[in-house]
């Protein structure tokens, strides 16, 4: 099911919680519990103890201090998802756990599947969380097992953040695959040169094209390394929305997603700018048309456009196809692509890193069979009068 849909199934239903005096008693004996604690102190990672609710009830130093808090109590009560800012958590009927977009979680996964089968299982999860007003992905692989104790309804779980090896698998499946074709391409025209076949003029075309080709995706690469980092520094600048837009589309126009489609500017309203940081801004815009490009069929025509609502300018992106029900809600995930999609995993979270966490604005998308998709950022006017000089 698409993910916010009121109706929507979650992946498994709401357990509800437990009485706060229910979740006390079932704390405290834990609590007392001596090989509880050696098992907290031996194990890496984030190590925690839910109640057949899936609400926590103790947790290791790490797993405290990664949520920001000094004492477990501050987390008595709350499912990991909720401690860790899950952006889907607001899209259940009981908070982490009962959102559609669940189904595709391997913390909820994991945590089923022991309740089912009674035994340890792995999986791994990748997270989008948002704390305070920045949005982060996050990788973990879960271990959920039942607590061995006789009658134990409790589960186990240890978490070990596997941040950097999918980072590592992106950037060897995605990044290297990328700069390895357009080397590829290089070299075959190089060779053309070299045999004296071809038109030269044309070669010494493909040559600029694929050459800035190399250059653009070793500085994507080392900007979204920054990103993650808290390294990059911002300039802002007052862009003219209409020029911009003309130059995404100019930007891409070239590249293979887009032969035999439409690329298409709406107009915008005179005078319209915005404040931002413009190679940023751009790099968002030209993923969200790239992405577009590559779900479209050849024929069709990628939309870019701007609309003024509530104080925000919304920069849009449409094309005709609609989202796979059980991709929409994993889009953002930076380790997460498909065959039919490779590489646009990447594309999508940066610009939900780039669109949110340094634009300030909001990365959102809407998919339908009937409307089809439209990805969205919005962000706040550059001041009171936005239109005009």
């Amino acid at each position: 099911m698409e993910a916010g849909q009121p109706n929507a199934p979650a992946y498994f239903p709401p357990v509800g919680r437990a009485h706060p005096a229910e979740l006390e008693r079932q704390a405290r004996v834990w609590v007392e519990n001596p090989l509880l604690h050696q098992v907290l102190e031996a194990m890496e990672g984030f190590v925690l103890l839910i109640n057949r609710q899936h609400q926590i009830l103790i947790a290791n130093v790490p797993f405290l201090k990664a949520a920001h808090v000094e004492e477990v109590l501050d987390l008595r009560g709350l499912r990991l998802g909720e401690v860790l800012g899950c952006i889907h958590v607001a899209e259940g009927s009981d908070g982490c756990g009962t959102s559609p977009a669940c189904a595709q979680c391997g913390v909820a996964q994991a945590v089923s599947c022991v309740k089912q089968k009674g035994f340890r299982v792995t999986y791994e999860a990748l997270l989008s969380c948002r704390q305070g007003h920045r949005w982060e992905a996050m990788e973990l692989r879960v271990h959920a097992s039942p607590f061995p104790e006789a009658g134990s309804d409790e589960i186990l779980m240890v978490c070990q953040d596997i941040s950097a090896e999918k980072r590592r698998e992106v950037l060897e499946s995605v990044f290297f695959h990328d700069v390895l074709n357009s080397l590829g391409g290089l070299r075959g025209w190089v060779n053309v040169l070299n045999a004296g076949l071809g038109d030269l003029s044309r070669a010494k075309s493909k040559l600029d094209l694929l050459s800035a080709q190399v250059i653009e995706e070793v500085r994507s690469q080392r900007l979204l390394t920054q990103a993650e980092r808290g390294e990059l520094a911002l300039k802002s600048a007052e862009l003219e929305t209409a020029g911009l837009l003309r130059d995404c589309a100019a930007l891409v126009q070239e590249h293979p997603a887009a032969k035999q489609k439409t690329i298409s500017v709406l107009p915008t309203p005179e005078g319209l700018r915005c404040l931002a940081d413009p190679d940023l801004l751009r790099r968002v815009l030209v993923n969200m048309t790239l992405n577009a490009l590559e779900a479209s069929p050849a024929g069709a025509t990628v939309t870019l456009g701007v609309q003024v609502s509530a104080g925000m300018i919304h920069f849009q992106v449409h094309n005709s196809g609609c989202i796979p029900l059980d991709i929409q809600g994993r889009l953002f995930q930076r380790s997460f692509s498909t065959k039919a999609t490779r590489g646009r995993g990447l594309g999508t979270y940066s610009m939900k890193l780039f669109g949110e966490t340094y634009l300030g604005g909001r990365v959102s998308f809407h998919s339908t069979p009937e409307e089809g998709t439209t990805f969205e950022l919005a962000l706040p006017f550059p001041h009171e009068h936005p239109v005009g000089d």
